[in-house]
């Protein structure tokens, strides 16, 4: 099921972001969420994977996508990712964006999802390492 962010699941997500990510937000990162709306997939009443975006003017600004890699290659993402589809639609959104780290090994799978990159950040990360900026049209 996937529901809306509520802030009983903070601890449940930042320990799905810690294993998901070469650079988690900090604690800090996570108190200053203004803005951001977060879908979260529960199984069984417990977070597994959650999705986090901002809208923009002509998009959803997807900054997180991630589930919990115990419960990887289950369809979890791809739930969260036709849910972050519904959103946009829901939005009147043309289209989602997302910057992916280079090491990201999960961009094939969102190829295969129907997201091109477009276009690339140089030494976006902490460690210098590049971003590579990636687009889904949405057809309302």
């Amino acid at each position: 099921m996937i529901e809306n962010y509520n802030v009983k699941q903070k601890p449940w997500l930042y320990d799905i972001d810690i294993k998901s990510y070469y650079w988690p937000w900090t604690e800090k990162g996570w108190n200053d969420l203004a803005g951001y709306i977060f879908r979260v997939y529960t199984l069984k009443g417990v977070p597994r994977g959650f999705s986090c975006f901002k809208v923009g003017n002509h998009s959803l600004e997807v900054v997180k996508l991630c589930v919990h890699p115990t419960f990887r290659r289950l369809g979890f993402g791809s739930l969260l990712a036709d849910d972050l589809v519904h959103m946009a639609i829901s939005q009147r959104k043309q289209k989602l964006c997302m910057i992916v780290h280079e090491h990201n090994e999960y961009t094939g799978w969102l190829i295969k999802r129907g997201w091109r990159a477009i276009g690339l950040e140089r030494s976006l990360f902490p460690d210098g390492t590049d971003g590579f900026c990636f687009e889904r049209i949405v057809i309302n």
